[in-house]
C-alpha cells in the first residue's frame, strides 16, 4: 500500500500560488485576505471590486477593475469607449 501525504502551508500575506510565488493585486489596506490558490481579493467592509479599490459597487466589465470612480482595463486588454475588450497583441504601427 502506498501512502501519499500532501502538506499545504499558508502563503505569506499578499502572495499566492503553488509556491507562494505570485503577488496579489489587491489594495492591501482595503483587503481582508488574498486567496492562497487563486489570488482573489476578499475586500474589507465598505470596499468593492476585484482589487478592493472601489468605495461602492461599480458596474465595471469583466475585463476591467474599479479604481476609485473609474473602470480601468485589466493588463492585456485594450480600452474601448464602452468596455475593455480584445486581448492586446504586440504589433507595429506603420505610418505612410
Amino acid at each position: 500500500m502506498r501512502v501519499v501525504l500532501h502538506c499545504f502551508l499558508d502563503c505569506p500575506r499578499n502572495t499566492f500560488g503553488m509556491q507562494c510565488e505570485r503577488s496579489c493585486v489587491c489594495e492591501e489596506s482595503n483587503t481582508l485576505s488574498c486567496d492562497k490558490d487563486t489570488g482573489e481579493c476578499s475586500c474589507a467592509s465598505g470596499w468593492f471590486g476585484s482589487r478592493c479599490t472601489c468605495r461602492r459597487l461599480h458596474g465595471c466589465d469583466e475585463n476591467s477593475y474599479c479604481d476609485g470612480d473609474k473602470c480601468l482595463c485589466n493588463d492585456g486588454f485594450l480600452t474601448r469607449p464602452s468596455n475593455c475588450s480584445g486581448l492586446f497583441n504586440s504589433y507595429s504601427i506603420i505610418n505612410d
